[in-house]
Formats: C-alpha cells, sequence, structure tokens
C-alpha cells in the first residue's frame, strides 16, 4: 500500500496544500504554518524523484511570540530544471540563504558505491516533493504491522489507513552515530530522535493526510512522546488552476546562485 501511494504522488500532475507542523522540544510546542506546491514530478534513476516543490512557512519564536511586526519565515525550494535545492530562512530579521547542487550529490552517491546513502539524498527537504518525502521514510522504516482501518475526525471527517513504522536498524544507527549519541540505560535515545512514525492514508487517493513521529523514552516503552506532526489540508490534487513557473523560479534573477553553495558541506554529512 506505501508503495502504491508513492506511485501514485509520482504520477500527479500538480498538488497544492496548507501545511501545519507542530515541533514539539521537551515541554514546549512550536507551531509553523504556510503551503506546499509541487508540479511536473517526473521519475529519476536510483529512487531520486526530481520535482518543482516549494514549501513556505512562518512561524513564532518564543522571544517575539507576541511581536507583530516580526515574521519568521523558512522556504525551501526545489527546481530540477535548474538542478537546485534552496534553503532560506528569516528568524528575527536576520536571513540565511544556502544551495545544494543536486547532480553533485547524486553523482558522489554513485562515486562512493555507498547505495545505501540514496536514501538520505531522497528525503533531503525539496528534493523529490511529497514523494521523496515518503521514500525516504519508506526506505528508512521498518512497516510490519498491517495498516489500520480508521477515521480522521474534522469538519469533513476523511476514512483513511494507519501504516505504523519503527526506525530499521541501519537507518537507527546511522542517525544515532551523526549525532555522536551514546546510549545508557535511562536514555537509549536521543528525545528528538523520530524513532516510531503514523501515516495517515486517505482511503479514496492515498494521500499522506498526516504524518506523525514520535520518540520513545526506552527501548521496549508503550509510551511515546511526540517529535514532529505534520498536517495537510485542503489538498488539490491535479487542479485545473496552473501553478505559475515564477514560484519555483528561485529567489534570484540569474539561476538562483545567490547565497551559500553548501553542497561541499552536505555530501560530507553522509559520510561521503
Amino acid at each position: 500500500m506505501f508503495s502504491e501511494a508513492i506511485e501514485r504522488i509520482v504520477k500527479l500532475h500538480s498538488m497544492k496544500a496548507n501545511i501545519r507542523m507542530n515541533v514539539f522540544i521537551d515541554d514546549d510546542e512550536f507551531t509553523a504554518q504556510g503551503k506546499c506546491l509541487e508540479k511536473a514530478l517526473v521519475a529519476a534513476p536510483n529512487d531520486i524523484i526530481r520535482s518543482k516543490f516549494r514549501l513556505d512557512l512562518t512561524f513564532p519564536l518564543s522571544s517575539n511570540a507576541g511581536s507583530a511586526d516580526v515574521v519568521n519565515k523558512m522556504i525551501v525550494l526545489c527546481n530540477s530544471e535548474q538542478n537546485r535545492v534552496w534553503h532560506y530562512t528569516s528568524i528575527e530579521n536576520t536571513t540565511t540563504q544556502n544551495w545544494i547542487n543536486i547532480e553533485s550529490v547524486v553523482n558522489a552517491v554513485k562515486r562512493s558505491k555507498k547505495q545505501h546513502h540514496i536514501r538520505s539524498v531522497g528525503g533531503m527537504p525539496g528534493l523529490g516533493g511529497m514523494a521523496g518525502m515518503l521514500r525516504g521514510i519508506k526506505n528508512g522504516y521498518d512497516f510490519t504491522d498491517p495498516p489500520e482501518d480508521s477515521l480522521l475526525k474534522g469538519k469533513t471527517p476523511l476514512k483513511i489507513w494507519k501504516l505504523k513504522g519503527r526506525l530499521g536498524d541501519r537507518e537507527l544507527k546511522r542517525l544515532l552515530d551523526l549525532l555522536a549519541w551514546k546510549e545508557d540505560r535511562n536514555t537509549p535515545y536521543p528525545s528528538h530522535l523520530p524513532v516510531e512514525v503514523e501515516i495517515y492514508l486517505g482511503k479514496d487517493d492515498l494521500f499522506p493526510y498526516r504524518i506523525h513521529y514520535y520518540n520513545l523514552p526506552k527501548k521496549e516503552s508503550k509510551q511515546r512522546t511526540p517529535v514532529m506532526q505534520l498536517v495537510f489540508c485542503d489538498v488539490l490534487l491535479n487542479d485545473s488552476t496552473e501553478i505559475p513557473d515564477y514560484l519555483f523560479s528561485t529567489f534570484g534573477e540569474k539561476g538562483g546562485d545567490t547565497g551559500s553553495d553548501i553542497t561541499a558541506q552536505y555530501i560530507r554529512s553522509l559520510g561521503l
């Protein structure tokens, strides 16, 4: 079912949705809201999906939550025609912009012959859009339980399939090594590590309307703590209204190379 959901998204001409992201850090909860756009999804080799993708989020910080004149923003933008993924943040009036060359990352993985790194590339924010994110989840988590028949409550109740997954041993080790985490009896995992995931797929379209990540305080614990929740609403699939190309046309007028090129740093983070 998970594979079928990915294939359906791959074949979409366009996707528009409002998004809410809740992030839980210790006893605090932060909420970001915005829009997600995707267009002309095209399959590429090595399980990587290239696309035109844009994610716009605005969010408050505890230090300025009551300030009306400060708007914190994050934009993730991917345009396969320009072979770039850009990340833009503006937090408390401090702006950061960087970009990654997609082809350079893929070539580095191919040269290394470490094909398991493909899942890390495919899950890179913006690269592959929705299908890329789901492929990253599918490759990183083990889904052994059968889907649950359930119902999402709201103004318009939605019949869904709920899928539950847990980080596979290889991906768990990779993340713990990346974090240089030293396990002890009381805290086997970092509190922000998404050890488990739940995905809510619409029964009719298999679209992931919700993705919830959880941490486990202990390896065998049944009590979970939320790490992050993604909620997609007002979803329009293959809408007749065309999404303008300029929304995917980078931040600059000359190919979007304004900002910092962090391709080399990203390749090193993969251990290549």
